[in-house]
């Protein structure tokens, strides 16, 4: 008989989910920090060689530990956040998704077409899964992670964004 030569063994991925009225804060092995807000599903796998979180739904907030041998790698809607050592912000909801960075600074990448934009603290990268560019904006940091904070605070907010926001958080 013979021997299949030695591979590194995929770790499972663990599941991590928050329901409608709970917001959680999850400590990764490698001391990253999620923050799920409420109605978030989020896929972890921590190898060897790299930080893989596929955000499935909801919002989370991720505050990164160093560690330039392993990118910390969020996908989320056919797109990527690629960080070594940060803190932002990602929300995907129905086929948009944003990436919002509140200190360090990432990379967006866009799954179908390509592109890819850097941003800079206090900025927002948005996009829709299905194509289209990347917009990128200035952003207040305190209104953007208010919901980390068990508030949601808005500012010249136009009334339909302002809707949808808020309808993630009723029933009714």
């Amino acid at each position: 008989a013979t021997i299949a030569p030695w591979r590194e063994v995929r770790p499972l991925p663990a599941i991590y989910a928050t329901g409608p009225d709970l917001r959680e804060t999850v400590v990764l092995a490698d001391g990253s920090e999620l923050m799920l807000d409420l109605g978030t599903e989020v896929s972890v796998e921590i190898g060897a060689g790299s930080r893989e979180i596929r955000l499935l739904r909801g919002q989370a907030m991720f505050d990164v530990a160093h560690d330039a041998s392993r990118p910390f790698r969020v996908t989320a809607g056919g797109g990527n956040v690629v960080a070594l050592g940060t803190r932002f912000q990602v929300s995907k909801a129905a086929d948009r998704v944003e990436v919002t960075l509140l200190q360090g600074s990432v990379a967006v990448e866009h799954g179908k077409t390509g592109e890819r934009v850097r941003l800079w603290p206090n900025e927002q990268a948005a996009f829709a899964a299905g194509g289209g560019r990347i917009a990128t904006r200035s952003v207040d940091p305190e209104m953007a992670s208010s919901w980390t904070r068990g508030r949601l605070l808005f500012r010249a907010t136009p009334l339909s964004e302002l809707v949808a926001q808020v309808n993630r958080y009723v029933d009714r």
